[in-house]
């Protein structure tokens, strides 16, 4: 009877540790503060890393998130390794499976400063101004994208491209000390590194920052993988519902304005 009872008490431990280890979802990306940051960099991890914990903790789980290159990250997801991107766009992955909520709009813009702001309407000449924007990257927009491929293969001064740590920080500096005429970029991550530069610099210009132009719009959604289904399914159940009521109520911008922004009528704008 004893031998028996220490069997099935071994058995019960097995099976609570598997359904703990069950209730561990682990994801990866790179970092694009403030959607996602590096704690050891920016001292939190970013409101879309804050929305997905609470999400997943109000059902008694836990998530845990390892900083990737972001190619390297879609490929764990891919392949079963992890189980989530917390932010993407569906069009850089499309083989993944994607919920029915968007965790974060998304809208590349142009900025210039307020001294030399001109109206740049919604067809730019980019040859008429010098520009800034973070290497690598690129932004849906044809004639844009077309332009900064010219420019990087002549290594012409006219486009700047910034590399390494604290990128975008680097642009905000650049435009404000008129080193180029405007930058391009998600508005959200440019308002966060606003914020941050305005607060750590003291002798910043006193020009002010402003939006020029439009440039293109996009999604950032929580990506799964399709090779362990059920975990994926489970994820969407409990984060589709959980982020649409944060926009529903306006409750998002509980989680973005410690960060310096706010999302209204799907629109990131600047908390002042």
């Amino acid at each position: 009877m004893q031998g028996r009872f220490g069997v099935f008490f071994v058995l019960a431990l097995s099976l609570l540790a598997s359904e703990s280890y069950s209730d561990e979802y682990h994801f990866v990306d790179s970092t694009f503060c403030p959607l996602v940051c590096d704690p050891s960099e920016d001292g939190r991890e970013g409101y879309v890393i804050d929305i997905l914990r609470d999400a997943l903790n109000e059902h008694g789980h836990t998530l845990t998130f390892s900083i990737l290159p972001y190619r390297r990250a879609i490929s764990m997801v891919r392949n079963g390794t992890a189980d989530a991107l917390p932010a993407i766009y569906h069009s850089d992955a499309p083989d993944l499976l994607v919920g029915s909520s968007v965790i974060s709009p998304g809208s590349n813009q142009l900025f210039m400063r307020s001294d030399v702001y001109r109206d740049m309407g919604p067809l730019v000449d980019w040859s008429e101004i010098s520009l800034a924007v973070v290497d690598g990257y690129t932004f849906n927009n044809r004639a844009l994208d077309e332009h900064l491929e010219k420019y990087r293969a002549e290594g012409s001064n006219q486009v700047t491209f910034v590399t390494g740590k604290e990128s975008y920080e680097r642009l905000v500096e650049l435009l404000f000390r008129g080193r180029v005429d405007a930058i391009v970029d998600d508005s959200a991550f440019i308002y966060h590194a606003l914020n941050k530069y305005l607060n750590t610099v003291v002798d910043a210009p006193e020009v002010s920052i402003v939006n020029a132009a439009f440039v293109s719009s996009g999604e950032n959604v929580v990506a799964y993988g399709f090779v362990n289904m059920d975990r994926s399914l489970e994820l969407m159940s409990i984060i589709d519902p959980f982020v649409l009521e944060l926009y529903q109520t306006g409750r998002i911008n509980d989680y973005t304005s410690p960060y310096g922004i706010v999302i209204e009528d799907g629109v990131v704008m600047p908390s002042d």
